[in-house]
Parts: C-alpha cells; structure tokens; sequence
C-alpha cells in the first residue's frame, strides 16, 4: 500500500510508533528528493554557463572567431595588399595550436586548402573567415550566420578582444597533450610579435 497522508489521516487505529515511522520515512523521501531537485537545478546552471566554462570548446573559441573577424574589419584595405601573406600566416598558425586536437586537425586542414589569391584583399579575407566560420557552425549543429552578423566587429575594441583572447587561449587544458608548454609559448610569442606588427603596419 502506497504512503500517503490521506491514508495515515484515514488510520486511527494505528499505534503512535508505526505512524512515527512511517512519518520519518516519508521526510526522508522528501528530502531524497530534494537535494535531487537541487542536484538537477545547479546541472541546469552549469549547461547555461557553458560559454565561460574552460572546459568547454566555446570558451576558447569564441575569443578565437571574434579576434579573426575583428582584424579582418579593421586592417587598412591598402596595407593589407602589401602583408596579407604575414596576416594569414598568422590565422594558419593560431588554426594548428588550438587546444583540441580535433579542432587543430579541422581547422588546419581547411585553411591549408586557401591559396594565397583567395585571402589577397580585405574584402576575400571577410569572406574566407565567414565561410569558413559558417563551416565549423555546421558541423558542431550552431545556427548559421548571414553577412550581416560582420557589420558588428566594426565597432569592436581590439585592445579588450586581443586580452580576452590571451586570457582564455593560453591557459592548461586536461587532456589536450599536444598542445605542450613548449609549443605553447612559442605561439605566444608569435601573437605577440604579430599584433606588433599588426598595429605598426596594417591599421
């Protein structure tokens, strides 16, 4: 017979200890089933944090994407002509030290198909990072953007997105042994050295 309190009211009969035990198994029950409630609201919280979570692909990533399409946005279309092999150099060599392995692998494979006419003026640039960008939202099932989703990066603060980035990219992840100290300050070193660049030469 089921435990509820319409049938221990409706049972006067029964003797003080068995309603007292009946009574403590129900309140255990109650809070089984609360700290599962509790369980399964911070679950809930945790997938909705997902984007500042280091141990998500988005935390990375998304730095990584709106650091490519802001330099793409504010590159002086004339300078770009003369250094546009040296700006996607740089792009090739942030696509092979991703911190996942089977991003590395995607996303090197796909710029290493992009002939260097086909990255020649701003304007092929912006386009070849948004297909390219409309690629990877494909394969992970994200929404697909229109062209219209560029026009924002014209307002972008290059200083805060080139920190965050640093911030978020170059920390330890578990697990991603290919992505070593060693071959990670060198990276470093070439971000650094090419926003150098970047600011002296091509804004």
């Amino acid at each position: 017979m089921s435990f509820t309190l319409g049938n221990m009211w409706n049972k006067p009969r029964k003797n003080n200890a068995q309603i007292s035990s009946k009574k403590n198994v129900f309140l255990q029950t109650m809070n089984i089933k609360q700290k599962q409630s509790i369980k399964n609201t911070q679950n809930t919280k945790n997938i909705r944090n997902t984007r500042n979570n280091r141990g998500t692909k988005s935390f990375w990533g998304m730095p990584t994407w709106i650091l490519f399409h802001t330099l793409a946005e504010k590159v002086d279309e004339t300078k770009y002509k003369t250094h546009y092999i040296v700006m996607w150099n740089f792009i090739k060599d942030v696509c092979g030290g991703l911190p996942c392995p089977f991003c590395k692998t995607h996303a090197s494979n796909y710029v290493s198909k992009i002939q260097s006419h086909q990255v020649n003026t701003k304007e092929k640039l912006k386009n070849v990072l948004f297909t390219f960008h409309n690629n990877v939202n494909l394969r992970t099932n994200n929404r697909q953007e229109t062209k219209n989703v560029l026009e924002k990066y014209k307002s972008a603060n290059l200083k805060k997105i080139l920190e965050l980035f640093m911030s978020r990219f170059f920390v330890s992840y578990i697990g991603t042994r290919q992505f070593n100290d060693w071959y990670k300050n060198k990276l470093e070193e070439k971000v650094n050295d090419f926003m150098k660049f970047y600011i002296k030469n091509l804004i």
